[in-house]
């Protein structure tokens, strides 16, 4: 019999192993999901989380970069107080600490956020946040779209994973908590 634990690690690898859609960085369309609330499109706006947190907000969060002119939030000076960077020949990996303050983080996260898993399939296949999409060029071969990859974050910590599109990429970058809410670390 496999354990509950086994069977979610091979879900990703058996429901998500193809993959319908991949966008040009460079043209993209203004959503790729039914239901995404934001757009694709280069924004200056910012977001709050407000009074909720992270985990109860997950489908419908702002991305955030330390450089401009990707479309997303650039991340506040001071935000990050730690970082840590991984590099293998499949996978990036970026986590770190993040500065905590009475109220909102400078990234609008509540002071006392567990977090929140975010992936590009939730447990609906959607993705969380709906829609989200990831490039990078990391890998060589210029600017082209991660479809495998996870990010934890909440007030106080965060963890970014990027794997490049090699076979046991799923399992690299694993999403078994939108998949199943009893695994606790």
């Amino acid at each position: 019999m496999i354990g509950k634990l086994a069977l979610a690690s091979l879900l990703p690898a058996l429901a998500f192993g193809q993959y319908t859609a991949t966008y040009d960085a460079n043209n993209l369309p203004a959503t790729t999901e039914e239901g995404q609330a934001g757009t694709n499109a280069p924004s200056s706006t910012t977001s709050a989380y407000g009074d909720s947190s992270l985990g109860n907000t997950e489908r419908e969060v702002v991305s955030w970069c330390l450089k401009s002119g990707y479309g997303t939030r650039l991340i506040p000076t001071g935000a990050i107080t730690g970082a840590h960077f991984v590099k293998t020949p499949t996978y990036l990996q970026f986590s770190g600490t993040l500065a905590v303050r009475n109220g909102p983080s400078l990234l609008n996260i509540p002071q006392n956020d567990a977090g929140g898993e975010l992936d590009p399939h939730g447990a609906d296949g959607l993705g969380n946040p709906i829609g989200g999409l990831v490039f990078t060029s990391a890998f060589g071969g210029g600017l082209k779209q991660i479809h495998e990859w996870n990010s934890f974050i909440g007030a106080g910590y965060f963890c970014f994973k990027v794997c490049d599109e090699v076979e046991g990429a799923p399992l690299q970058c694993q999403h078994i908590v939108s998949l199943d809410s009893s695994v606790s670390f």
